[in-house]
């Protein structure tokens, strides 16, 4: 009954009269000349938030991946398993009930497996190509509309007939990408040690970036100011001789999450003067992690606390590692 009200709605909403015959485009986003298509959207309701998630996945997603997602409020993590993909939040007036463009305070999209991923925000429908919108805003109620637009960068074709199921409270909005938990160290604050065997290695300086291909934080730790040129070399594991760190940590995520919940891989490696570099392959909770804090894009930063130890050729080797850096370009 919800579907056949979306799908009336859709027509009253777009005001189009189609042929039963007709072939409707699907949904689809280009960024950067790269285009991908979705399957139908699916939605939840937050009644808490006012807000109605909805996510345009690559690929239909499982009645339990559905209800999974709705459970935790946010669609990121399914987002990422389909990606290509897109999710949309549409944050309505509370007490809104109609979904009007004019029941609006605020609005976002944000693409996730794209090679240059989009990200649009705003106070009202028009800064994410709202066309139009409406239908009953309420759990087990239904929402249809068409959001089109396109720019030198970008352009989108994404209709939506959808009903309305309940979602979570737990503020999961794809607008809100910073996780909750705030940094404890101040930026550019850099603190590590490292000892085997009677050497103590002490680490002040760090490079961090964010591996997209890998979906994972990177970083480098040094016991100095390491040179121009550096971080090329380090994208790809390479360094010289005079510039090689201390510490090398890789941590891989699952999906879209951005925190310490979503890792779910860890690797820290150690260089002694005598002894050779030590590593161990892991999970977060093998390396010591403590706190991590990411937005996962370039030109943010990254909080990291790790207290660990390993076991060496010779014997056991710890680390109590700390930095709160800027992501590299």
């Amino acid at each position: 009954m919800l579907r056949t009200f979306a799908a009336l709605a859709a027509v009253a909403v777009l005001g189009i009269v189609e042929c039963a015959s007709a072939q409707v485009p699907p949904p689809s986003l280009t960024v950067a000349g790269q285009k991908a298509t979705f399957a139908p959207a699916v939605a939840f309701f937050d009644a808490e938030s006012a807000r109605v998630s909805v996510l345009f996945a690559h690929a239909p997603l499982s009645a339990d991946a559905e209800a999974r997602e709705r459970a935790t409020g946010s669609w990121e993590v399914a987002a990422g398993a389909s990606a290509p993909s897109v999710i949309v939040d549409l944050l309505y007036t509370p007490g809104s009930t109609s979904g009007l463009v004019s029941s609006l305070k605020g609005c976002a999209i944000h693409s996730f497996g794209f090679k240059k991923d989009l990200n649009l925000e705003g106070a009202n429908g028009q800064e994410c190509h709202v066309l139009s919108i409406g239908g009953m805003i309420r759990t087990d109620g239904g929402i249809a509309g068409l959001l089109t637009g396109q720019s030198a960068q970008y352009s989108l074709y994404l209709p939506l007939a959808v009903s309305l199921p309940a979602g979570s409270g737990g503020g999961g909005s794809a607008a809100q990408k910073v996780p909750k938990a705030a940094a404890t160290l101040p930026l550019n604050t850099v603190k590590g040690t490292g000892t085997y065997q009677g050497q103590t290695i002490r680490a002040t300086h760090a490079l961090a970036w964010w591996d997209a291909e890998k979906n994972g934080l990177r970083a480098a730790l040094f016991d100095h100011a390491p040179k121009a040129g550096t971080l090329a070399g380090a994208r790809k594991g390479e360094y010289s001789g005079d510039d090689s760190p201390l510490f090398l940590l890789d941590i891989g995520f699952s999906g879209a999450g951005r925190d310490l919940s979503s890792a779910d891989s860890c690797f820290v490696n150690a260089s002694f003067p005598k002894g050779g570099p030590i590593g161990t392959n892991t999970d977060p909770k093998g390396c010591g992690i403590t706190s991590l804090i990411t937005d996962g894009k370039p030109g943010g930063a990254a909080q990291v606390v790790m207290k660990g130890n390993m076991i060496g050729p010779n014997g056991p080797v710890t680390f109590d590692v700390q930095f709160h850096v800027p992501l590299a370009k």
